[in-house]
């Protein structure tokens, strides 16, 4: 009896889980229908910085798709993708209903305002990429397209004047997914590299870290900032890469005097029942 009154409790919340992640798999699965109803204007403000960089770089503004299943498979994607955020109101709230009843108050105090500046920081992120990074990035790269290739006018900076035969172009051949795949690549990773701070705060918290381990580690997080920067952005953008870089070493310096707040309150803390036990004795 006693065996089956233990294994009661992890049914009970292996049931719960179940219903929870039906109900978060049924909103998600609505999201894509609902977001599918909308592909062409998401797609359209996707594609938006390439269009405009196409329309000033004079060049035809068409993109391609070099397989049967591509016109399908792109909106479809982009659907999925758009849905996860769509639902993320019902999934949060189910996995907080299922999370919630197993934390303690100034664990409940700490979850939400985790979740939000998550989302933001998130948010924060994608929308750098796509207001700052993309339409400095897709100019540059449609650059290499303009001019005739065998007309050299400049190298290394000293202008030269010579041909090296008939006129060759560069006509960019855009296609749906190589565009698509581009844009959600660098807005998800900056998405991401905007965690950054909360990520340390978290592994500060619970100790992990230390502002000290930090800044000893801050010369190899820069080299690495940049690793990152030309990993999410274009080989040879290199302005892309700096405005990924930089923040990134914002963000990571920024982490650096979180993790010295946590650790001065901290010791702070540790230090205050100390105080408390001595006035009594000094007193007497």
């Amino acid at each position: 009896m006693d065996a089956d009154q233990r294994r009661l409790p992890l049914a009970e919340h292996l049931r719960e889980l179940r219903i929870r992640l039906w109900r978060s798999i049924v909103a998600y699965i609505i999201a894509i229908f609902v977001c599918w109803g909308f592909w062409r204007p998401l797609f359209a403000l996707l594609v938006m910085p390439l269009i405009t960089a196409m329309t000033a770089a004079k060049l035809p503004v068409e993109l391609v798709a070099i397989s049967p299943t591509e016109p399908l498979w792109v909106p479809l994607k982009l659907s999925m993708l758009a849905a996860v955020f769509v639902a993320s109101p019902v999934i949060f709230w189910e996995l907080w209903q299922f999370v919630a009843p197993g934390l303690y108050a100034k664990e409940k105090r700490y979850a939400l305002p985790f979740v939000i500046f998550s989302v933001v920081m998130f948010v924060g992120g994608a929308a750098f990429a796509y207001f700052v990074i993309l339409p400095i990035a897709y100019p540059v790269l449609l650059g290499f397209a303009k001019g005739n290739l065998s007309q050299i006018n400049e190298i290394f900076g000293i202008k030269v004047n010579m041909s090296m035969g008939p006129a060759v172009t560069i006509k960019p051949t855009l296609t749906l997914d190589h565009v698509f795949g581009f844009s959600i690549k660098l807005l998800l990773g900056c998405g991401l590299i905007f965690e950054l701070p909360l990520l340390i705060t978290f592994l500060a918290g619970v100790g992990v870290v230390t502002h000290r381990s930090l800044w000893r580690f801050n010369r190899y997080a820069i080299v690495l900032s940049f690793i990152v920067g030309a990993l999410i952005t274009p080989g040879p953008d290199v302005m892309s890469q700096i405005l990924v870089s930089v923040p990134l070493i914002g963000l990571y310096n920024l982490s650096i005097l979180i993790a010295w707040l946590i650790t001065k309150r901290r010791a702070r803390r540790a230090a205050e029942p100390e105080v408390i036990d001595e006035e009594p004795a000094a007193s007497g």
